[in-house]
């Protein structure tokens, strides 16, 4: 059996994955929220392979688990995050992780704070003057803009 575990912040994306693998193995794929998993471990349930998408409650998560609580923990720090695949060469927008190291040439940059979700904690900065205000209400790191109108989510499971 496989579960896919999730919460709040991470439904849409835990059904759909769900949807998906039902699909392609043929057999049901259970999910859901920590307080569910509780209940199916008091059962006898347990699950071959647990695909964690972004719950650090402490559960014991038996078998094989993609995306441990750990991981998650590292993932959820937007700026460490950032650092490690700038440090592995990812192709991603560049990362500056002072206000000191951003000049005019660079502008517009985004502003983020550390742990952030659904839009919160974010600065678009035009000017110097936009990135010292930021720094002053909470951004940790800040990212070359780039124009779009979407914004995409990859999990990488190893």
């Amino acid at each position: 059996m496989l579960y896919v575990l999730y919460k709040n912040s991470g439904v849409h994306s835990g059904r759909a994955l769900r949807r998906m693998l039902e699909g392609l193995y043929g057999e049901t794929v259970l999910g859901g929220y920590p307080k569910r998993f509780s209940l199916l471990q008091r059962k006898g349930l347990t699950p071959k392979v647990v695909i964690n998408l972004g719950v650090t409650d402490d559960l014991k998560l038996p078998g094989r688990v993609l995306n441990t609580q750990d991981m998650v923990r590292l993932a959820s720090n937007k700026r460490r995050a950032r650092q490690i695949f700038d440090e592995a060469g990812v192709p991603a927008p560049k990362l500056f992780l002072s206000a000191n190291g951003i000049d005019e040439a660079d502008l517009p940059v985004v502003g983020r704070t550390s742990y952030h979700q659904k839009g919160e904690g974010f600065w678009f900065c035009k000017t110097t003057r936009d990135v010292r205000n930021a720094v002053a209400a909470g951004a940790t790191h800040f990212l070359e803009f780039v124009p779009s109108t979407r914004e995409y989510r990859v999990h990488v499971f190893i």
